[in-house]
């Protein structure tokens, strides 16, 4: 595994423990998974929005900002240097923009966050494929 991709995928192998056990790639595919389940999340929480349905968009974005949690929970911050520090601020962000958007009902920042989330998923898949590990494919919608 070159030096890079083991540095970073180190950022959440160090504390995955059993809860990260994928079959097919351990914690990166596992984080993958988690981040697609923020997009679908996301898009959900997008539709309801438009539909006017509030108790049922902000159900969807509570769940988001859960997953973003708990992949900020996953994170070595003790030790994985500055790169795991800008993870840990990257999913901050995420959170405080998912909790803006469903106060103030913003479909754009739903859109900016997904943007966000998914340019993080793909570079995951990089790293991951770099690493040698079989990963969750991102969406494309």
């Amino acid at each position: 595994m070159p030096p890079v991709a083991q540095l970073r995928t180190s950022a959440y192998t160090s504390v995955a423990g059993p809860r990260g056990g994928c079959s097919d790639g351990g914690a990166p595919a596992h984080i993958q998974l988690l981040m697609q389940l923020m997009l679908e999340r996301i898009a959900a929480a997008r539709g309801t929005m438009a539909s006017g349905d509030e108790t049922e968009s902000e159900r969807l974005l509570h769940a988001a900002v859960q997953i973003a949690g708990e992949l900020r929970a996953r994170l070595d911050v003790r030790g994985g240097g500055p790169f795991v520090a800008h993870l840990d601020d990257q999913y901050d962000y995420l959170s405080r923009r998912l909790v803006v958007a469903a106060g103030d009902e913003q479909v754009a920042g739903l859109d900016g966050v997904a943007d966000l989330l998914r340019e993080m998923q793909c570079a995951w898949v990089a790293m991951s494929h770099e690493a040698g590990f079989t990963c969750v494919r991102p969406a494309l919608g």
